[in-house]
């Protein structure tokens, strides 16, 4: 490993690739770095402002999300402008993704806000039972995603219907779950405690990789 030293960005807290090349960092201050020659050099295209980023997406080379604290701003000119899509909550929102081109979700501790034409509107839909303190959702396909919880509580949670409805499949009993991604058929999640905990049948078993000694 090398340290790559970015003059002013802040504490960075996610990571993400851009279509057809390229790699973004997005953290405080309304920071998001950009890189194409593989993390040797960045530069800042962020919205600015005093809000931080908890998660930020990009649906093409110029389209891209970014939510968090005080913050939910698209750019379709790949960071060189950026225009804001909702006022967030108290809590600021945890993740935006999208499962097919037009239908997209920007999440928040109770709730979600719901696009159908690709971004351009959206619309929040309070959701007060089931899941809660949703941080990171792995989409399986349109209907079925797993989610990992944070705040309250280190769950995996599974939908069938698009998030109308959850069932936990397994608790950790920790704080926080922050990452949660698929390498071929096993999924991987974490907690704060520093697991890396994987599962090869969506969660009906769960395996830690990792020896804690703390």
């Amino acid at each position: 490993w090398s340290e790559q030293a970015i003059p002013d960005a802040g504490r960075l807290y996610d990571l993400a690739a851009i279509p057809v090349g390229g790699i973004s960092a997005a953290g405080q201050n309304g920071t998001v770095l950009v890189s194409f020659d593989d993390g040797l050099t960045w530069t800042n295209r962020g919205p600015g402002g005093s809000g931080y980023a908890r998660h930020h997406s990009w649906k093409s080379a110029s389209e891209a999300y970014v939510v968090g604290f005080d913050m939910f701003y698209r750019t379709i000119d790949g960071g060189n402008t950026w225009n804001q899509v909702e006022e967030p909550s108290a809590f600021g929102l945890s993740e935006v993704y999208f499962v097919n081109e037009n239908t997209g979700y920007a999440v928040e501790d109770f709730g979600y806000w719901k696009t159908v034409d690709g971004g351009e509107n959206w619309v929040l839909i309070q959701q007060f039972t089931g899941i809660d303190y949703r941080f990171r959702t792995l989409v399986l396909d349109e209907q079925h995603w797993m989610s990992v919880t944070s705040g309250e509580g280190s769950e995996l949670w599974e939908t069938f219907d698009a998030g109308q409805n959850w069932s936990m499949v397994y608790d950790r009993n920790s704080n926080a779950s922050h990452c949660i991604f698929r390498n071929g058929e096993r999924i991987f999640f974490g907690t704060e405690n520093g697991d890396v905990l994987y599962t090869d049948d969506l969660g009906i078993n769960v395996n830690n990789g990792v020896d804690n000694l703390a």
